[in-house]
């Protein structure tokens, strides 16, 4: 299957620092990668070439490789450096991105002809640092006229080289009472330093010496499969238990500072060792684990950088208590992983006295304890799905789901996991996706449990051989299967007879049946929202016609195969 959106890469050689190193403050590393102009003016002359210069506020100075003379130039190289700076500095520098084109004829050569600056595009390092990593900014010529966009990928990451991590107030447990043993704490992000905690006959260790190990907010927070690990051993040196005590855990149980100093409780099983794996519960650990240096910035998940800094889509925060750009005008949401965010939302209901049963209910129930109709209104592609109810009637409801009538007879959903209701259809997701309902919002979300992660993009809907994925950082992007590429652009919204497909090089181009064409363009850039909402609309409404068809053929089918007694595979001859 395609993978997340990467492409081999020829990595570019920095050039001659323009401004003075800082050489205290924080450590930064930063990731440049996926660099792309969309309409820029295509060069008249055949020798021309195009090329970017990157100037990251100072702090080091990249050109890009010179790209073919062609409408849409792409660079696919990657670029990693790091630097210092206090976070305050940030908010007064730049990332600075100049197109240049530049004649490579005799003529131009031999008169000595500059490359001519096609556009620059800006954002401050500040946004860059706690915003989210990908960018689409417009490129503004010297005359002050929109020359293009640039999009790319920047990757920006505060790390505590090392974290300092301490333990205090440690207590070991087995079997209800005090246990005798000595202890051995490591970090997955760094496994070969090891903190040991002397034998102690109670099993109380009140502090400890200090575990170091570098780290950043993305590192430690990304997946729940990163955290420490702790192995319990007897005076002999046997091992007797381990336990595991993911980041995730012990870091959105409290609220980062800009200190970075944050104090955590803790309290863990320890499990019996069984033939390599943990299985049985032994005992109890407790106790507080002090950061004393914990970053505290971190680049949001999902959403987009655009324009003049502002910011699209629905990014979350990593973390709470983080800093977010100031383009935005109230704090994100914290991002949950999906069984997270289920694990809130019954501990929600169970806080609030309420109980039900996880059963699902019958298609048409009404009534029962949900809450009434959905608070937000119903979104244009919503109204789509509420259009074709009669016709997606017999289409079977997931788990946990139910479908209800309202007073002037619109159909809605409710969820019976959180109790709440939502517009939007549950049925026809793909395999691993789950729809859920935003507590704090009312909207629809979408959880893909095999990555642990969620999303406001609805994965629906995609045109044929085409998949909608989250990477394991929680971005989507959209994979093409005949070529087994990938790529951050939504294939879906295009005008009736034109599709979207990607060359074996990864990019995407787009056919036109209307006119037996192909084209680099996309035909989106420029529309007006309206264009494009009716579009979006009017390919969703076709997708939604072909499954009802596809799954009336299919019921059909089985339907059939279970009157003529005919099975679906051959038996086994007796």
């Amino acid at each position: 299957a395609a993978g997340h959106p990467n492409h081999r890469t020829t990595r570019p050689a920095p050039m001659a620092m323009p401004a003075e190193q800082a050489t205290s403050g924080e450590k930064w590393c930063v990731k440049l990668e996926n660099f792309a102009v969309q309409g820029v003016e295509e060069p008249e002359e055949a020798s021309t070439e195009i090329y970017l210069m990157l100037h990251f506020g100072g702090f080091k100075l990249f050109r890009t490789d010179a790209a073919d003379r062609e409408a849409d130039p792409t660079w696919q190289f990657k670029a990693g450096f790091q630097f210092k700076a206090e976070p305050a500095l940030l908010e007064q520098r730049c990332f600075k991105i100049r197109c240049f084109k530049r004649r490579t004829d005799n003529h131009a050569i031999a008169e000595g002809l500059q490359p001519e600056v096609l556009g620059e595009a800006f954002v401050d390092l500040w946004t860059v640092a706690v915003g989210p990593s990908t960018f689409r900014l417009s490129l503004v010529s010297e005359a002050g006229e929109l020359a293009g966009t640039v999009t790319f990928g920047c990757m920006m990451r505060q790390v505590a080289d090392p974290l300092t991590t301490r333990f205090g107030d440690v207590r070991l447990t087995m079997m209800g009472s005090p246990a005798p043993a000595w202890m051995q704490i490591t970090s997955t992000l760094q496994p070969e330093a090891v903190l040991e905690l002397p034998h102690s006959q109670g099993g109380e260790w009140e502090s400890t010496d200090g575990l170091h190990f570098p780290a950043s907010l993305e590192a430690m927070l990304t997946s729940r499969n990163e955290g420490f690990r702790v192995k319990v051993f007897d005076a002999a040196g046997s091992v007797q238990g381990e336990c595991a005590l993911p980041f995730r855990d012990l870091v959105l149980a409290g609220e980062v500072t800009n200190t970075g100093r944050i104090d955590i409780p803790f309290k863990c099983n320890v499990l019996w060792p069984e033939h390599g794996q943990s299985k049985g519960k032994l005992g109890e650990l407790s106790g507080v684990i002090k950061y004393e240096n914990l970053p505290v910035h971190a680049q949001m998940i999902g959403g987009r950088t655009v324009g003049d800094g502002t910011i699209e889509g629905e990014p979350r925060l990593l973390a709470p208590g983080l800093p977010y750009p100031s383009t935005m005008i109230r704090a994100p949401q914290v991002h949950l992983t999906a069984k997270e965010a289920a694990g809130c939302t019954l501990a929600a209901d169970a806080a609030a006295g309420e109980s039900y049963d996880s059963e699902n209910v019958a298609a048409d129930a009404n009534g029962g304890d949900i809450g009434t109709t959905p608070v937000p209104l119903r979104s244009a592609l919503d109204k789509v799905w509420a259009d074709m109810c009669d016709r997606t009637r017999h289409l079977k409801m997931p788990q946990h789901w139910s479908r209800r009538v309202g007073p002037e007879g619109q159909q809605y959903f409710a969820d019976r996991r959180s109790r709440l209701t939502t517009w939007t259809d549950p049925r026809l997701l793909g395999k691993f996706w789950d729809q859920r309902v935003d507590r704090a919002t009312g909207r629809a979300y979408f959880a893909h449990l095999k990555q642990e992660q969620t999303t406001s993009v609805d994965p629906r809907g995609c045109p044929p051989n085409w998949e909608m994925k989250l990477s394991s950082s929680g971005e989507v992007y959209y994979a093409f299967h005949p070529t087994r590429t990938t790529t951050y652009v939504d294939p879906r919204g295009l005008p009736q007879g034109v599709s979207a497909a990607m060359t074996a090089e990864g990019r995407l181009y787009f056919r036109d049946r209307n006119t037996r064409s192909t084209s680099w363009e996309d035909p989106r850039e420029g529309q007006a929202e309206d264009t494009l909402q009716k579009w979006r609309c009017d390919e969703l409404r076709s997708w939604l016609e072909d499954q009802v068809v596809y799954a009336q053929g299919t019921e059909r089918g089985a339907k059939r195969q279970q009157e003529d007694g005919v099975s679906t595979a051959p038996q086994r001859r007796r």
